[in-house]
């Protein structure tokens, strides 16, 4: 059992003045980079591009090191099952690479979302040398530091632990443009320490569009499904 006992919230100096403006990461640029230049992307890489069929599309392509670019989609026929970063929006599709190397520095478990064809999203593992690269072409983020006291059951015991995990959010901003890296820690009923860290920069108008959209589609499929659930039953 958790329970929120204190958060603090600390920020430190935003970007100074006539520091690069973030925009993406090398050619990905948001709202710039298009589905054609990931195809071309692909092909000067030798990289194939593939549809995810099913779920072990993505774990032989995540866990075995296959070099693909695999597109990831929601499932409609099961609601609910999506792909992690997938979308019901009909004007999205999502691509994952398991990894991408810009200026030299390598980002694992790279997600690319576009709307209508232009990029608008990329989520990545956090990785330090990404951090390190954005902090001198970008200078230092703002940094909001989040400190979460728990209580947990430890189940041997019946012990109640009192733990403080912290959280570290770090943002660049431009315009519509934010750019997070987020590393954190937090604890289950088991007490058990996990850890969340991940890049993530899009553009906020797109996504709030997207995922609007997203659970707009969401809902008459549901709706769909359950009147058909419905109509199985008219002799019962």
């Amino acid at each position: 059992m958790k329970k929120l006992v204190l958060l603090i919230l600390i920020a430190s100096p935003v970007l100074t003045a006539g520091q690069n403006k973030i925009e993406g990461f090398g050619a990905f640029k948001i709202s710039k980079f298009t589905t054609l230049d990931l195809i071309k992307y692909a092909a000067d890489s030798g990289l194939a591009i593939k549809k995810m069929e099913t779920f072990e599309d993505m774990y032989q392509t995540r866990t075995k090191g296959i070099p693909n670019i695999l597109e990831v989609s929601a499932d409609t026929v099961d609601i609910g099952v999506k792909a992690f970063q997938s979308s019901y929006c009909p004007d999205v599709r999502v691509f994952y690479l398991p990894k991408m190397v810009i200026a030299g520095i390598e980002f694992k478990n790279v997600y690319l979302s576009f709307y209508e064809n232009l990029l608008y999203n990329i989520h990545s593992d956090f990785e330090k040398e990404i951090y390190d690269a954005a902090t001198l072409k970008y200078g230092e983020p703002k940094i909001e530091t989040k400190e979460e006291q728990t209580i947990c059951i430890l189940k041997l015991t019946g012990l109640r632990v009192t733990h403080s995990d912290k959280s570290f959010i770090m943002k660049w901003e431009n315009g519509d443009i934010e750019c997070t890296m987020y590393l954190g820690a937090y604890r289950g009923d088991d007490c058990e320490e996990k850890r969340i860290s991940y890049i993530d920069i899009g553009d906020i108008k797109t996504n709030i569009l997207e995922d609007n959209c997203d659970r707009a589609i969401e809902s008459v499929l549901r709706g769909r499904q359950r009147a058909k659930d419905t109509n199985k039953l008219n002799d019962f």
